[in-house]
């Protein structure tokens, strides 16, 4: 114990001994309870610190709760729509997870900080190729989602799940006490989401060079069904899918399909 948490143990110890041989010495009345309880401040505040701490860490349990929930519908949706999952397809990520693997055995912290900064880069990088230029306002995270969410991109339980993530890395970034545990779950949370996007459907509109191992035609495949459709084939069209070719003509010209 510190000095104060000293003065104020020695301090109510002697009331309580002059109350108890001389109780008309010392008078346990509502005013000398409150002196009591403003003594006992120095020797209760790390256990209040402590609680605060349990209570933190209560939230992100919670909100993991919440977030599985929120991926394992987003999961059952596309399962229900998706013809039988390949599992070479379940090798691409929407949202990349290798940094906040490296970063989360030495800075917990620092890893949910790379989940976040890599969310909001892809939503915001490819807002104006997937809806459009009325989009290239810098706007918040939320307003990202939201666009996605009112351009069908994303379904309603992915949107949740990205706003329950988001939050949680938000948390972690100003400071709040995170395990290595419960980033390590909110990281594979937002792997499981990564799988909730079908193949043709994912918001990442980069090419995928690694297509041939995950058993895909071209490095398009995972996002093409974003793409227009017209009625008569173009230059544009894919000879596949049909769909214009995120790629662009020079992508259709030497696609190996042809």
């Amino acid at each position: 114990m510190n000095i104060m948490q000293w003065i104020s143990f020695t301090v109510i110890l002697i009331l309580l001994i002059t109350h108890g041989f001389w109780p008309t010495s010392f008078i346990l009345d509502k005013y000398s309870m409150g002196l009591l309880f403003l003594l006992a401040i120095p020797l209760l505040f790390p256990f209040l610190k402590k609680a605060k701490w349990f209570g933190a860490e209560f939230e992100f349990k919670d909100a993991i709760e919440e977030t599985k929930k929120l991926v394992e519908a987003s999961e059952k949706q596309v399962s229900e729509i998706s013809e039988k999952p390949d599992a070479k397809t379940n090798f691409f990520e929407t949202f990349r997870t290798q940094t906040a693997r490296e970063l989360v055995d030495k800075d917990p912290n620092l890893s949910l900080a790379a989940i976040r900064i890599e969310i909001e880069k892809l939503l915001s990088n490819n807002i104006t190729t997937l809806i459009s230029d009325k989009a290239l306002k810098q706007k918040s995270l939320r307003q990202y989602i939201k666009w996605y969410l009112e351009e069908g991109l994303i379904n309603n339980s992915q949107a949740d799940a990205l706003i329950t993530i988001t939050n949680m890395c938000n948390k972690a970034v100003h400071g709040a006490s995170v395990t290595r545990d419960e980033a390590e779950e909110i990281i594979e949370l937002t792997e499981r989401l990564n799988i909730s996007f079908s193949i043709g459907y994912s918001i990442n509109t980069k090419p995928n060079l690694e297509y041939k191992n995950q058993g895909l035609s071209c490095e398009w495949q995972h996002c093409v069904e974003h793409f227009p459709i017209t009625e008569e084939r173009t230059n544009l069209s894919c000879p596949v899918f049909g769909h214009n070719c995120p790629g662009g003509i020079d992508a259709v010209k030497n696609c190996k399909v042809n």
